[in-house]
């Protein structure tokens, strides 16, 4: 895997900042135990975009992963309206168990929706700030995201990769797939692979309206009286 991609009309973009922690990073994805198809195509057109952390505390690079998000906004649709995808993991942090990852999760997410108001950024449009709400989506730098939460210890296989990482695919890519009338199709594919991988559906995955996509988030499996962790400033 080449390190550098390049695109029409944007100069070079660095897949990578870790070579040793995005080769498995592009193992995980590509093996069996990974029921995502658009992230294995995103891997074979080189439009994910990877970054690892370093430090065992948030506050050592939360300013960093916020600027590289903010970047990864500005060149999403130079690399791919529908394929592209950032991915960051955090090496050096530790989660003992899957109850930690999702504190973890949730402080990262807090501390980013911070930075946004900080920077007086408004949320998303067409997106509900309210993570109870069933329109709620993490904005930042009003751009909408779905996020999904790896570590190593989670429950579902396909979120199981060696360290504790967030993924972040735009909104905006949903609905190009939905214009392009692929949306459907890719995810079937994606829930058919997870019930032969797992042998049963994520109990909390909803189709987006349904209820509240942050219940999807971090991945780690929540009850009836949950309350999700994340504070919205703008409610």
């Amino acid at each position: 895997m080449e390190n550098f991609t390049s695109f029409l009309g944007i100069e070079f973009v660095k897949i990578t900042n870790d070579p040793n922690v995005h080769g498995k990073l592009v193992s995980f994805i590509t093996s069996k135990n990974f029921s995502c198809v658009a992230a294995k195509t995103a891997i074979h057109n080189q439009t994910l975009i990877h970054r690892d952390y370093k430090g065992g505390d948030i506050s050592e690079f939360i300013d960093t992963l916020y600027s590289d998000v903010h970047h990864f906004g500005m060149i999403r649709l130079s690399l791919s309206k529908t394929q592209s995808t950032f991915v960051a993991t955090f090496s050096e942090i530790q989660t003992t168990d899957e109850a930690t990852f999702g504190r973890l999760f949730w402080a990262i997410v807090n501390q980013l929706h911070k930075l946004d108001i900080y920077n007086e950024y408004h949320w998303a449009q067409g997106f509900d700030s309210d993570p109870e709400s069933k329109n709620f989506a993490f904005s930042l730098q009003e751009e909408a995201y779905f996020l999904v939460g790896i570590n190593p210890n989670a429950t579902r296989i396909s979120r199981r990769f060696d360290y504790a990482g967030m993924v972040f695919n735009s909104h905006q890519q949903f609905k190009y797939l939905k214009e392009a009338r692929v949306y459907g199709r890719l995810q079937k594919a994606i829930r058919n692979r997870e019930i032969a991988l797992q042998g049963y559906l994520n109990p909390n995955l909803s189709d987006f309206g349904e209820s509240s996509e942050a219940k999807q988030y971090s991945g780690v499996p929540i009850d009836n009286g949950w309350e999700c962790p994340f504070h919205s400033e703008l409610i």
